[in-house]
């Protein structure tokens, strides 16, 4: 641990250090009930640290209402239990009877911890009915919990040798095991109530015909055995249980659950949150590294410098320039009767708006007295284009938005604790906590590398999905390529534009609709675009492509470098989409919606041409 904010993934972490650093959501509780629920969140959210403690908890109760059990979907690992040499019907006999074996054997290995804790039960009994679900009788010689476990482990090598030698030997009767083995714990005065909890975590890692493995196992389990599924966002490939014409359905089969908002809470408890497992960090550092400390030293906020208003105007060296040629620009629009007044307002934020509600087709008496008044409709103005007058400003002079303070990196890392852990690490690089000064604080500048470098790394390990990476990191080129357009373009006809919807034309083939699906649900599973429910409700003339808008990460907002809040959407048509997966910028002047800024470097409709070197 180089810094308190280095060690970010959970499964990298010792299990003495994870708890002293853990902080427990305020709405744990919705995990721990009797019902089997999908819990989505994002990579990096949190959700394996939580599925481990969970475990760890149902460990410790000495009622033993829970019997948990966590296994991860490791992708590799799922891929070689695939064999394109079996029918379907092998294959989902392969990775039932593996599955079932693992869930078994750490099941043995939860009851061999409870044991070694002091806690007594009839393990014979629980071995001899277990074991008449095997292929052969052995429970003449199978008698303990730790030569139980041993089996289903051979039963687990034995299935895998034998997925890779093309011929899969039932070897027990794997449909029911589960629930035997929990109705055998029932029989034991310290089981009576226990249900067994599986917690399985990156369900999306599955493929379609193992997900459909474990939704029959979800489909066909009672209150003996009970699901806690963790998946990223549209993790689901699909719903269908093995049965034929079967589905999975909310309230009758699972809860779903939002990790985030339901689990972690509102923004300010989230907030607080983070603050608590920064708080942890800081002082298992110290302990650590023997570096003496006061409650005081453990407030995060101590460290950040936070941004002040206008930081961006006021590091602007020539912002003058610019505001001289500002105005002369907008006197040529509006004449010379109002110079005096316009060349008297030094507030360049707001020459700027007055520029684009000109541009809007509103008279320069009306703007002014609206101004003077600080009317409504000037506070209205102020709402929709200000943000888009400083990136106009920052982009001229070749600045940049600056970004400080914990609760705006929490915001631009969507409440992504890792993401929040590795920009703070990235802020706290060769940060000295040995000296005691108050102002030794984490620069606006600092943080604002930080985060860009984060929002690089993220925007570079698009190409990395698999299968679809390429197509997927095309399509998000084009269209941050595109929003960076409208928050440029001084007639601000899509201000703050970071979402869209897509239009199902018909004019495109079902194959490529199909690709389209694969596509964005992809960059839904890897956080990259965020799915919410359309806010507004189509033309009767226009058909949506699923009644969704999809919103770019905050975190790759800032790679584009436009505004991370949800203003306005963009309506692209699936022809549009289509054209954007494979020529990336190229694909922007093919579209019909896009009004492109010109490049000439005239007038106001362009760039303004400055004595300024732009980065």
């Amino acid at each position: 641990m180089t810094g308190p904010f280095s060690d970010y993934k959970a499964t990298e972490i010792p299990p003495d250090m994870q708890e002293s650093l853990f902080v427990e959501p305020k709405y744990i509780s919705k995990l721990m009930t009797t019902q089997t629920s999908f819990i989505f969140g994002e990579r990096g959210s949190g959700k394996t640290t939580i599925l481990k403690y969970l475990e760890k908890v149902f460990l410790q109760d000495t009622q033993h209402d829970f019997l948990g059990v966590y296994f991860r979907f490791e992708t590799a690992n799922m891929r070689s239990l695939y064999s394109k040499k079996f029918d379907e019907e092998d294959n989902i006999h392969a990775f039932s009877q593996y599955i079932h074996a693992v869930l078994c054997k750490l099941i043995c290995y939860k009851l061999v911890e409870i044991k070694e804790n002091g806690i007594k039960f009839d393990e014979k009994s629980i071995c001899r009915d277990v074991c008449e679900l095997l292929k052969e009788d052995e429970s003449v010689y199978i008698d303990t919990i730790d030569k139980l476990q041993r089996k289903f482990e051979c039963i687990r090598k034995e299935t895998l040798f034998a997925i890779r030698n093309r011929k899969v030997e039932c070897l027990f009767d794997y449909n029911s095991v589960l629930e035997e083995f929990a109705m055998a714990l029932r029989k034991n005065e310290c089981f009576r109530n226990v249900s067994i909890c599986v917690l399985l975590d990156e369900y999306e890692n599955l493929t379609l015909l193992q997900q459909r493995v474990i939704n029959s196992m979800i489909k066909n389990s009672s209150y003996l055995v009970i699901y806690k599924v963790f998946m990223r966002p549209d993790g689901i490939w699909d719903d269908n249980t093995l049965a034929e014409r079967e589905h999975l359905t909310q309230t009758d089969d699972y809860v779903p659950i939002e990790y985030v908002k339901e689990i972690l809470g509102k923004e300010n408890e989230v907030n607080d949150m983070i603050r608590k497992i920064c708080r942890n960090r800081l002082r298992f550092y110290f302990d650590k590294n023997k570096i003496p400390y006061n409650e005081s030293d453990l407030d995060i906020d101590k460290y950040l410098e936070n941004k002040v208003k206008n930081i961006e105007i006021d590091r602007i060296e020539n912002v003058n320039v610019y505001r001289k040629q500002l105005i002369k620009n907008i006197l040529k629009k509006i004449g010379k009767d109002k110079d005096e007044e316009i060349e008297r307002m030094s507030d360049i934020l707001e020459l700027q708006l007055m520029s684009i509600v000109l541009e809007k087709g509103y008279s320069i008496n009306e703007i002014l007295i609206n101004m003077r008044q600080n009317s409504s409709k000037y506070q209205n103005w102020k709402h929709n284009y200000e943000t888009n007058a400083l990136y106009i400003i920052l982009d001229a002079c070749g600045q940049k938005k600056i970004y400080g303070g914990l609760d705006i990196i929490i915001k631009l890392a969507n409440y992504n604790t890792r993401m929040i852990l590795n920009i703070l690490s990235y802020s706290f690089e060769n940060y000295d906590f040995t000296k005691k000064d108050e102002d030794n604080k984490i620069s606006v500048k600092k943080q604002t590398d930080a985060i860009e470098t984060m929002a690089e790394i993220c925007f570079e390990q698009i190409q990395y999905i698999p299968a679809v990476g390429p197509t997927v990191k095309n399509f998000i080129q084009a269209l941050g390529t595109l929003f960076r357009t409208f928050i440029l373009d001084k007639q601000a006809k899509k201000f703050e534009a970071n979402s869209f919807d897509i239009e199902v034309t018909g004019n495109v083939s079902e194959e490529d609709i199909k690709k389209i699906r694969i596509v964005i649900k992809n960059a839904i599973i890897w956080g990259i675009l965020l799915p919410h429910k359309a806010n507004k409700k189509k033309e009767s003339a226009s058909v949506s492509f699923d009644d969704k808008d999809y919103v770019l990460n905050p975190i790759l907002c800032v790679y584009f470098k436009i505004s991370y809040r949800k203003k306005q959407k963009n309506t692209l048509k699936d022809e549009e989409v289509m054209a954007m997966f494979e020529i990336e910028k190229k694909a922007i002047s093919k579209m019909s919606n896009v009004h492109l800024l010109k490049k000439s470097g005239k007038d106001m409709d362009g760039q303004l041409e400055l004595p300024i070197n732009k980065e």
